[in-house]
C-alpha cells in the first residue's frame, strides 16, 4: 500500500494537487483502509466498483484479497496514474479502468 509521502511525490511529480471540485481526498491511513475493507465483509471474487479511485491505494488492497475492482476516475492525470500502477502489474486481469475525460451533458444518460 502506498505510504503518505509515495502519494505526496507521486502528485508532486508530477505538478497535481488535490481538486476541491471533484472532492478529492486520498486515503493514506492503512489499518483505516484495512478495516474499511474488513468491513464491507467482501470475498475474493467479489465484483467491486470504486467510484474515485484517486491513486489507487484502497484498489491495491482490494486487488490483494483477491477482488475484481471496476474503477471510474474522472481525473485526467490520476487516471493515467492509476494505468502506471496498476495496468502492468500481476493484479490487471481483475482490474479495469473506466475514464472519463469530461463529465456527461446535464440530463445524457449513459449506456
Amino acid at each position: 500500500m502506498q505510504t503518505l509521502a509515495q502519494i505526496k511525490s507521486l502528485l508532486d511529480s508530477r505538478g497535481l494537487r488535490p481538486k476541491r471540485s471533484l472532492g478529492q481526498n486520498f486515503l493514506i491511513d492503512h489499518n483505516l483502509i484495512r478495516k474499511l475493507v474488513d468491513a464491507s465483509g467482501v470475498a475474493p471474487g467479489d465484483l467491486l466498483l470504486e467510484v474515485g479511485p484517486g491513486t489507487g491505494t484502497m484498489t491495491e488492497e482490494l486487488l490483494a484479497r483477491g477482488c475484481r475492482v471496476v474503477a471510474c476516475e474522472l481525473d485526467d492525470a490520476l487516471a493515467d496514474i492509476l494505468r502506471e500502477r496498476l495496468g502492468g502489474s500481476e493484479c490487471a486481469p481483475r482490474f479495469t479502468l473506466i475514464h472519463r475525460d469530461e463529465p456527461a451533458p446535464d440530463g445524457a444518460v449513459e449506456g
